[in-house]
């Protein structure tokens, strides 16, 4: 049993942040024998750029997990977002959608409720604002 604090932020697929602060009113962890459940309220800052991995059309994640995922292909665990603002360009029927990326401490955010209905990548430009915000919760497995 273990219980503990994490650093989320956003990122880019490959754990880069894209924005050079964040605000972390709570980021915790519990870990009994291999299954983990996290929980992060974040923000963008009132005052924040964007970095060098920034790319508006790229994928959003949340980075940071405090263990890595199990690494089996279909080994996705979905993720519970209760909250979120002030998200740019994103409003209802539109909605956050997301699940743990395959041997790796990413949380990939996607989108539905777009045309037909499908799930769409959410883009990086989605919390290019400050107050842009997300509180959520995932449980998942580790190897370790």
């Amino acid at each position: 049993y273990e219980e503990g604090t994490w650093t989320p932020f956003w990122s880019d697929i490959s754990s880069n942040a894209i924005v050079d602060a964040m605000s972390i009113p709570s980021a915790r962890y519990t870990k009994i024998g291999r299954v983990v459940t996290a929980t992060c309220y974040i923000a963008t800052p009132s005052s924040f750029s964007t970095t060098s991995a920034y790319n508006a059309a790229a994928g959003l994640y949340v980075a940071g997990l405090p263990f890595a995922s199990t690494g089996a292909g279909s080994d996705y665990q979905s993720v519970t977002i209760g909250y979120h603002t002030n998200w740019q360009g994103f409003a209802p029927p539109k909605a956050p959608v997301g699940w743990t990326q395959a041997s790796a401490t990413n949380i990939v955010l996607h989108y539905s409720g777009g045309s037909a209905g499908i799930v769409s990548v959410l883009p990086q430009s989605t919390i290019n604002a400050a107050g842009a915000s997300i509180i959520l919760t995932v449980t998942y497995q580790t190897n370790s």
